[in-house]
C-alpha cells in the first residue's frame, strides 16, 4: 500500500477515535455518531480494496515479467528464422514468406 494512501487511512481512523473518545464535544459541533461509524467503515473499505489493488499489481507484474521473456524469445526466433529465408533469397521475394521489412 502506497505511504500516502496508508497514511491518509490512519489520520482518518486516529479522527474517528479521537471524535469518539470525545462525543459530547463533538455533537456540539453537529456530528453525529452516525457520521463517524460511517466515516470509519469507508475508511476500512477504502483499506481492504487498496490492499486488494495492491495483490492484483504484483499478480501483474509476475506475469508482466513471464509475458516479456517469451515475447523476448519469440522475437530472437523470428529474427534467426528471418535471417535464414534472407540469407537465401532476394528481397523480392522475402513477402513470399512473411516478411514484410525490405532490409
Amino acid at each position: 500500500m502506497s505511504k500516502v494512501f496508508e497514511s491518509q487511512a490512519q489520520k482518518t481512523l486516529d479522527l474517528v477515535e479521537g471524535l469518539r473518545r470525545n462525543m459530547s464535544e463533538a455533537q456540539k459541533m453537529g456530528i453525529t455518531p452516525a457520521e463517524l461509524d460511517l466515516l470509519e467503515k469507508d475508511a476500512r473499505s477504502a483499506v481492504v480494496k487498496i490492499q486488494e489493488v495492491d495483490a492484483i499489481r504484483e499478480e501483474v507484474s509476475s506475469k508482466l515479467k513471464v509475458a516479456n521473456g517469451e515475447l523476448a524469445s519469440v522475437k530472437d526466433r523470428t529474427q534467426e528464422l528471418k535471417k535464414r529465408v534472407k540469407g537465401r533469397y532476394a528481397p523480392e521475394q522475402w513477402t513470399r514468406f512473411g516478411i514484410s521489412d525490405k532490409r
